[in-house]
């Protein structure tokens, strides 16, 4: 994952800015149950997929961590770091900031991170992940099936085979 910097940040900081990103993600690859390590949280490969589908942008400016949404294409929505408060928190302190950030990622990078987290392999592991997810799914009121196909409807689909694979499920369901 990489950081992108804006802004007045010292270039002395920036590589520990760097370090402590990486040491994030790094926390967020173990597995969930893994509390002997990094944070001592367990790892979370929701987050970990969703926010690898993002930009990431650093600043000065910025006081902790907050999400800008791009309402016509959600995969430009930039996850926004606070220069201090990456180089003064510790991890076990930020991890808890990502799960209020990533209620606010856009719906259908959400439903790719859960399909993506279970490798597509049936619908019923798809509804799994967003009930271990709920708080993060606030349009779970609708049914799974109508809930991802407003997200196909409303957003285009990424050119790739996962993108072509979650529209022929998609089909086949509705």
């Amino acid at each position: 994952m990489n950081i992108n910097f804006v802004g007045n940040i010292s270039d002395s900081d920036k590589p520990l800015i760097e370090e402590k990103f990486q040491k994030l993600f790094l926390d967020l690859t173990l597995r969930e149950d893994n509390h002997y390590c990094g944070s001592y949280l367990g790892g979370n490969n929701f987050q970990l997929i969703a926010l690898s589908m993002l930009e990431h942008v650093c600043s000065d400016l910025y006081t902790n961590v907050s999400i800008i949404t791009d309402n016509h294409n959600p995969f430009n929505t930039k996850v926004c770091w606070g220069a201090q408060f990456l180089l003064n928190s510790e991890l076990k302190d930020i991890r808890p900031e990502l799960d209020n950030i990533c209620k606010n990622i856009p719906c259908l990078v959400r439903d790719y991170a859960g399909a993506i987290n279970n490798n597509l392999t049936d619908i019923d592991s798809l509804k799994k992940e967003i009930n271990k997810y709920n708080d993060s799914f606030p349009m779970k009121s609708l049914s799974y099936d109508k809930l991802l196909m407003q997200a196909v409807v409303e957003s285009e689909l990424p050119t790739t085979e996962v993108g072509s694979f979650m529209f022929l499920r998609l089909s086949i369901l509705t």
